[in-house]
């Protein structure tokens, strides 16, 4: 039992040591760095509020 224990253990610190085991994944950089310049990007220039651009234009109720 106690050897099963440690087997469990070791491959427990291995999972947590990397991606030693899973060369096939790709990174997930670019994906972090796709959504920072997007939050970024949304940040310098929110979206307009779409009632108050309706009520411009006369279209509130439609």
């Amino acid at each position: 039992m106690r050897q099963f224990e440690q087997e469990c253990e070791q491959e427990a610190s291995n999972v947590q040591d990397g991606d030693d085991g899973l060369p096939l994944l790709p990174s997930t950089e670019h994906f972090r760095k796709g959504a920072e310049k997007l939050l970024t990007e949304f940040a310098e220039n929110p979206v307009p509020d779409l009632a108050d651009l309706c009520a411009e234009q006369g279209q509130v109720g439609r």
